[in-house]
């Protein structure tokens, strides 16, 4: 990255279905924004920013807006980093308008850099894949009709892919705006989330539909609990109930996280590595011909090793297992609980290694 005093970066994101995509584009924003670079987050839900961080507008670099920053005035020199998130471009508009940028301002006072950042890739194919040319097609047919052939070295012809990993070669995780919970803090949610008394075994149920809750708490009534819990309470996500700073409070005051999707389950990971060493277990977004099975097999076979009474738990608790369910796999995790713990508070950790910055 450029100096602070010459850097901005264009963020877009398009919320599809759930919260995910804009937790994560905001944690993004909100890296470069504290590292100086003025940072614009253009989203068309703003309002879930609001709900998700209600401080944003404290933060003295970063701008939240539906519309796409103007690209005119400019000043040089300037490094312009533009991240089209998850499948969703720009507006052709404002992609046109770099092609325009590039030419007419073209030099060492002008660096424009283009990322098509995906999803989560936990797949062995994507080491292979990051840092690929990504090209803009939809641009050079545009300039063609208009008569002006796109610039083999400009914004849309060097567009990259990337997909956050934990490999340490894809797009870096995001860990720098994680706090640690005190002991003070942890307690407090804790009693929010309905565990009132200290051995009651607090699990963080966030998962799909398909969630298997009702065979995960007979497991527990029928198998027990980790030594010294005598109460399972679940405490299921609705919404955006809390910040994204309580949300990482929230994960740390578990003894238990189930996580979905991208951004939760990232969170995790430094949750496993504080002090409090909170398992975790991920359950992938559902994705058609079992491509899910694919990002779950890749995180549990590419992290290092992991015990395999917790590989078997994660694989039934997703029904992609033998088809025992939670209900006869819960056992193997209570036997191997304080090494669980400990392994993945060194995933946790390791992941931590390859953060953004």
């Amino acid at each position: 990255m450029a100096s602070p005093s010459s850097s901005q970066v264009h963020i877009f994101c398009t919320v599809v279905d759930n919260y995910g995509d804009a937790g994560v584009c905001l944690r993004l924003a909100r890296h470069y924004a504290r590292r100086g670079a003025q940072t614009t987050l253009v989203i068309d839900k703003p309002e879930l920013i609001d709900r998700m961080m209600p401080s944003w507008r404290q933060e003295p670099h970063l701008s939240v807006q539906t519309e796409a920053p103007s690209l005119a005035g400019l000043p040089q020199p300037i490094e312009l980093t533009v991240i089209e998130a998850f499948q969703f471009d720009a507006p052709l508009d404002y992609r046109l308008g770099l092609e325009e940028l590039y030419v007419s301002a073209a030099g060492p006072g002008l660096q424009i850099k283009r990322i098509a950042l995906d999803y989560l890739a936990t797949e062995p194919w994507a080491a292979s894949h990051q840092g690929l040319t990504s090209p803009d097609l939809e641009v050079r047919r545009a300039l063609t009709e208009r008569g002006h052939p796109a610039n083999p070295a400009g914004p849309a012809a060097t567009r990259k892919w990337f997909a956050p990993s934990f490999d340490g070669q894809g797009f870096p995780l995001i860990h720098d705006d994680f706090m640690e919970a005190t002991p003070e803090q942890r307690q407090q949610m804790r009693a929010r989330l309905g565990a009132s008394q200290a051995d009651d075994f607090l699990v963080m149920a966030f998962g799909y539909p398909d969630a298997p809750w009702d065979e995960l708490k007979q497991a527990f009534n029928t198998h027990g609990l980790p030594p010294g819990f005598q109460r399972a309470v679940f405490w299921h996500p609705k919404g955006l109930e809390l910040t994204q700073g309580e949300f990482d409070i929230a994960l740390q005051a578990c003894e238990l996280n189930f996580v979905r999707g991208e951004d939760s389950f990232v969170r995790a990971h430094w949750a496993a590595a504080s002090r409090w060493q909170v398992p975790f277990v991920w359950q992938p977004y559902r994705q058609d011909d079992n491509a899910h099975a694919d990002k779950l097999n890749g995180w549990l076979t590419t992290v290092g090793e992991l015990e395999s009474r917790y590989q078997v738990f994660s694989l039934e608790f997703n029904g992609l297992g033998t088809g025992d369910g939670p209900l006869k796999s819960w056992p193997g995790v209570l036997s191997a609980w304080d090494q669980m713990r400990k392994q993945l508070q060194r995933v946790g950790s390791v992941g931590k290694g390859g953060t953004l910055g």
